[in-house]
């Protein structure tokens, strides 16, 4: 059965002077989850600041590692923060492993969109 979603969210940012802040971020991440012992549903699924950026937790196509994936949003972006946090609970509620209800279009996602960043995997 598939985990609940895990999210840590603010509505403002904060920068680090000493290093990067999402890769300061996923650092921290490493730090605490381990590919040998924890699996894919165990990680946090997404980081954010409302207003600024998003590290997104992609699911894998096969095996168990996470990929950790950053997104600086622009003006016209501030809306895929709530999307990607939408993505991941209603992802988990409609999971074929917790019901057999058909999964809606609920996300606005641009299509030709592509991460700014990949961090790493877990």
């Amino acid at each position: 059965m598939r985990g609940p979603f895990l999210a840590l969210v603010s509505m403002d940012t904060f920068e680090k002077t000493e290093k990067i802040t999402e890769q300061w971020i996923f650092e921290k991440l490493i730090g605490v989850y381990s590919k040998e012992n924890d699996c894919f549903d165990d990680l946090i699924g997404y980081i954010g600041s409302f207003n600024k950026w998003s590290i997104f937790k992609r699911r894998p196509k096969s095996g168990k590692v996470g990929e950790y994936i950053f997104f600086n949003h622009s003006e016209e972006e501030i809306h895929m923060g709530f999307q990607f946090l939408l993505t991941g609970i209603l992802s988990v509620y409609y999971d074929e492993t917790r019901n057999y209800i058909s999964r809606p279009g609920f996300t606005a996602f641009p299509s030709q969109r592509d991460c700014d960043k990949k961090l790493g995997d877990i």
